[in-house]
């Protein structure tokens, strides 16, 4: 049924997914706009919300208003760049019709006028690489508990602003959000776990966080400077630390991270760690997960991320460890990370056209790399294999610049 893949998938979404998957092909099969459940509602198209009047009609069709809790706007199959915009200019009021609505996730969704108001009684938020179209973006939720951001980055200022917006959270964790500008202070009063890793542009961090127990910047390759805050935000009376407490102890995780001597100097003077430093400085997590940060943080230790010359028409192979055999990049595996490539065709964003990237991600369950940009190494976008070539040494031949050729 309807509902049983509604559940079904949310409860996928919660651990590792693999693609293709049965709950997934079903859905797309079925071609529907959303799925429901007695708690949980799946937006499977942007095009449900291209207008808040495209929206309302859809909230008066659902059958579980009353008792639906979890809101995922997760399109199926995948998003497109031709896909029409998801509007939230009213969907805080709307949400109304959802009196129950705890958790909001948006994945991969194409979005404009990106606001959550007050008036929403949210506890969690999951941002996993919403497609930000206009540039707004403002989280007001007073009763917010959980905030999750992947490969996500909101403005600065209006993320540090909608923060203070924010000081019942709990739980903050941010992975790859590369800002343009530094950030401001961050003020998290009631946070007890906080984790920002592959911050790759961050050099420097200024936290209040005075009950924290977990402070985790595993694989932040140049964090230079750590602040940790004594004094609250003026605005959080209620929830910042009395004078006569003392701020909370806790575990500190730097696994694959770079930390510069300041910054491990105020981690080491604020005399509240409950572990030690040297644990981590030897500790390459070269196993799992971690295993791509350690490849990552050695790269970067190598200068391999580095700026280059944005005119180069070639990068040397000895300098790069680019193959020159284009039989090599016909998959889409861990082998082609680090490939230099070349964008040759989009239908959005088309001013990146002939901009020149690193491969630092592969999708090869859905055709697609992730690029890092020469001219700017805070973009990184997820392509289309066909949307890339390779870009070889100067003086290969024209018939070895060739697309991505395949996927198993």
């Amino acid at each position: 049924t309807d509902a049983a893949l509604a559940d079904e998938l949310h409860e996928m979404l919660k651990g590792s997914m693999c693609f293709p998957n049965p709950v997934e092909t079903e859905i797309e099969k079925r071609g529907k706009l959303f799925l429901e459940s007695k708690s949980t509602l799946f937006i499977l198209s942007s095009a449900a919300g291209q207008t808040p009047a495209t929206f309302e009609k859809v909230l008066k069709q659902l059958k579980h208003s009353q008792s639906i809790e979890n809101l995922h706007l997760y399109p199926v199959p995948f998003w497109d760049e031709s896909d029409p915009h998801f509007d939230f200019s009213q969907f805080s009021e709307q949400m109304a019709t959802l009196p129950r609505l705890e958790s909001l996730h948006v994945h991969h969704m194409l979005v404009k006028n990106f606001e959550l108001r007050p008036c929403l009684s949210l506890r969690r938020l999951r941002l996993v690489d919403p497609q930000v179209q206009d540039g707004k973006w403002s989280v007001q939720l007073p009763q917010l508990r959980e905030l999750v951001m992947e490969n996500h980055s909101p403005p600065e200022k209006n993320f540090a602003r909608s923060l203070l917006q924010c000081p019942r959270l709990e739980e903050f964790f941010a992975h790859k959000y590369w800002h343009d500008q530094a950030l401001p202070k961050l003020f998290l009063p009631s946070c007890k776990r906080f984790t920002f890793r592959r911050g790759d542009c961050t050099e420097k961090l200024s936290l209040y966080l005075p009950r924290v127990e977990d402070l985790v910047l595993d694989a932040c390759y140049d964090l230079q400077e750590l602040t940790l805050l004594k004094h609250g935000h003026g605005s959080h009376q209620e929830f910042n630390l009395p004078e006569n407490q003392q701020p909370s102890k806790f575990r500190i995780s730097l696994t694959n991270a770079n930390l510069g001597p300041a910054a491990q100097a105020a981690l080491q003077e604020s005399g509240r760690m409950l572990n030690d430093l040297a644990e981590f400085q030897e500790n390459d997590g070269l196993a799992g997960a971690a295993g791509m940060d350690a490849i990552f943080r050695n790269l970067h230790n190598a200068g391999f991320f580095g700026d280059d010359d944005e005119g180069s028409e070639g990068i040397s192979g000895s300098e790069t460890g680019i193959a020159s055999d284009a039989s090599e990049m016909d998959e889409l595996d861990d082998g082609i990370l680090g490939r230099a490539v070349r964008v040759c065709s989009l239908q959005t964003r088309q001013e990146l056209i002939g901009k020149t990237g690193r491969i630092i991600e592969v999708y090869p369950e859905n055709g697609r790399v992730g690029v890092r940009f020469d001219h700017d190494p805070r973009l990184e976008l997820s392509l289309r294999k066909e949307s890339v070539e390779q870009v070889y040494p100067q003086g290969a031949s024209s018939s070895k610049r060739t697309k991505l050729e395949q996927v198993d």
